[in-house]
Order: C-alpha cells, then sequence, then structure tokens
C-alpha cells in the first residue's frame, strides 16, 4: 500500500548520502566532513517527518480513495436482490479503486476501508414503501450490514422521496471488490435520478452516490 506525496515542493523525498572514503590513518579532516555528510542527511529526515506527522500532515500524502455516482433511474421488481450500478467516476479525487462492470468497486490495495453512500429513494405508490440495502464482498452478503428505508407514499401527483445512506468499515484484499444490494418490498420504490433545477437553479441529484476511504492496513 503506497503512501506518497502529492507535492513534490512542500514535501521532498530523502535520498541517501554519498559517505565520503575513509583515509587509512585517522584524520580530523575526514571525520569532520563523515559528521557533516551526516547531519544534513538526519536534517533532511527531521524535515520530512515533521512536516508529515504534525497535525497539518495529512495534507502532504495520498491514500486510496473512489468517488463514483449514477446519472440513471434504477427499478426493481418487488422482493428481488438487485445490484446497485454506477456509470460516473469523480476522476479528481479517485485513486488505487475503480468500477468494474459497472457495480464492482474494487480495490487496488489491501486494507481496511470505508464505505459510505447515499440513495435518492422515489416511491410512486400512495403508501409508504420499505427500501433494503447492503453489502456484498466479492458476490457474497455481509453480515449485519443491511439497513430499511421507508420511501414516504406520493404526494398528489409528486412522488415520495428520501435520501438515506450510511457508512461502513469493510476487510478487503487487493483485487477484492465491494457491490451494493437493494430491494423493494411492493416494487414502487426507485432510485431516482433527478435532472439540475431552474426554479431555484440547483445541481442534478445523482440516483446514488457511493464514496471509498482507505482508512489503515491490516491488524495484526
Amino acid at each position: 500500500m503506497a503512501i506518497y506525496s502529492t507535492n513534490k515542493y512542500l514535501v521532498k523525498p530523502t535520498s541517501a548520502p554519498r559517505l565520503p572514503a575513509a583515509p587509512e590513518q585517522y584524520a580530523q579532516q575526514y571525520g569532520d566532513q563523515l559528521t557533516n555528510v551526516l547531519r544534513l542527511y538526519f536534517n533532511q529526515i527531521d524535515n520530512v517527518t515533521g512536516s508529515v506527522l504534525d497535525t497539518l500532515g495529512g495534507r502532504f500524502v495520498s491514500s486510496p480513495s473512489g468517488s463514483f455516482y449514477d446519472t440513471t433511474t434504477q427499478t426493481a421488481a418487488a422482493n428481488t436482490a438487485t445490484v446497485i450500478t454506477f456509470n460516473s467516476t469523480d476522476s479528481t479525487v479517485t485513486n488505487g479503486i475503480s468500477v468494474v462492470s459497472n457495480s464492482r468497486l474494487t480495490v487496488t490495495y489491501p486494507g481496511v476501508y470505508n464505505v459510505a453512500f447515499s440513495i435518492q429513494g422515489s416511491n410512486s405508490a400512495s403508501s409508504a414503501d420499505n427500501m433494503t440495502v447492503w453489502f456484498r464482498i466479492n458476490g457474497v452478503d455481509v453480515a449485519n450490514t443491511a439497513g430499511i428505508s421507508a420511501i414516504p407514499a406520493k404526494h398528489g401527483s409528486i412522488n415520495g422521496a428520501l435520501v438515506f445512506g450510511w457508512s461502513q468499515p469493510l476487510a478487503l484484499n487487493a483485487a477484492d471488490y465491494v457491490e451494493i444490494y437493494w430491494a423493494t418490498d411492493g416494487g414502487t420504490s426507485s432510485i431516482a435520478y433527478y435532472a439540475a433545477g431552474v426554479t431555484p437553479t440547483h445541481p442534478a441529484s445523482p440516483s446514488v452516490a457511493a464514496v471509498l476511504t482507505f482508512v489503515s492496513s491490516f491488524t495484526s
């Protein structure tokens, strides 16, 4: 798992010095030269560790992360496990994680990841409809990760709407993938995309968005 400087002008990597060759007989000049070379090298190390490990050091490093969303409305039959798909990636904040087969959030490096998502639920029925969401890793349900949200009933000609989501820490090996599944009790709810608004002006609402963030390496 690589953690590296994001700006070579802010934190410069250290480089091992070339030590001077020792003379056959003791010479104070050689000792002074060797001490000075080592002093400069240790100063480099102190500068790097001091910059990275202080309270603002996180701004100098980059860890795997991924941000994905979908701009379509997704539907499912009643009481049917259905995978959530993604058709867009925010490349400005995505590194070391990718979407495979439109649904598999796949990691390059092993470790503990925090997975967070938000869903824009829409219900066309005159009564509330429960939507269940859960995680799978490599096609297998992850125990104790399901949640149920009631999507409000339609009011007048407007579908009921509810944005909901949560986060979940998951331990993943290299090349593992996470999928988000959902089901609707009545089949009347969808994961809806809303276009940008005009009155008032506002951005579009993706049907679903998910973010994966590297937390730490595995503990022994």
